[in-house]
């Protein structure tokens, strides 16, 4: 009788499954794990939900109220998005930070592309922002329009929201598998960025894999994350001003 069917079955599937596991580093494991927990985390406990639902109206003597909530999931993003992975990074033997895009890179070519790009899309992000789509969805802040001081607090909060949101993604996962496994990492990050644009205006989630391919391009050219973070703030910037510049006040 051949004992081997009498093994324990989770052994026979460790058997199987060990050799394929074996070559991979414990980063390999830890960065795309990570990014997972970190992205349902801002879903459950980083939002405008989490903040009403722990703050509720506690706060509304205080100034600038009506964008408190937006606020706190721009500095909860942050957190999640931008702190958490890398302290995850410097806890992770044989990783550096220089690796993870956080330097300037060249910084020359980094800004001459980037406004290149700000130049290209400007005319596209006034012909949306006059689409019914667009204008009731932008500032995502209602309370943003209610003064000028509203709209530039709020876009102070919304610049760091890209600044933690593009490390974790162009960063992160971008620069962590790209020492494993190549340009493959372009698609690592690309997925859960597209991802996360659903609930946005149709049009600009499908073009979220574009723009989720051209920043990771410009991230592992110029070896940081810095200037998609200077360029994705400025056109989502320049899409508020465009869509509500005659609202404000």
């Amino acid at each position: 009788m051949n004992r081997g069917h009498h093994r324990n079955p989770l052994k026979r599937l460790w058997d199987e499954v060990r050799p394929t596991l074996s070559g991979m580093d414990l980063a390999s494991f830890v960065i795309p794990i990570s990014a997972c927990v970190v992205l349902l985390l801002s879903r459950y406990h980083g939002g405008r939900g989490a903040f009403r639902r722990v703050i509720g109206d506690r706060l509304m003597e205080w100034p600038l109220a009506e964008i408190h909530p937006h606020l706190y999931w721009f500095g909860a993003s942050f957190l999640l998005y931008g702190l958490i992975p890398l302290i995850i990074v410097l806890l992770l033997p044989r990783e550096k930070l220089s690796e993870y895009g956080l330097g300037l890179g060249d910084w020359r070519f980094g800004l001459y592309l980037a406004a290149i790009f700000f130049v290209v899309m400007v005319p596209a992000v006034v012909v949306v922002s006059r689409l019914s789509d667009f204008a009731t969805t932008y500032p995502l802040a209602r309370g943003a329009l209610n003064s000028w001081t509203h709209f530039g607090v709020y876009q102070g909060g919304y610049a760091l929201y890209f600044v933690g949101w593009e490390f974790l993604f162009r960063g992160f996962l971008l620069f962590g598998m790209y020492k494993r496994i190549g340009n493959h990492a372009i698609w690592v990050q690309l997925i859960p960025f597209v991802i996360m644009h659903a609930g946005k205006p149709e049009l600009e989630a499908y073009g979220s894999i574009i723009a989720g391919i051209a920043l990771a391009m410009l991230a592992i050219r110029t070896r940081s994350f810095w200037y998609g973070a200077l360029l994705h703030a400025a056109v989502a910037t320049t899409m508020d001003v465009v869509a509500s510049w005659n609202r404000v006040g």
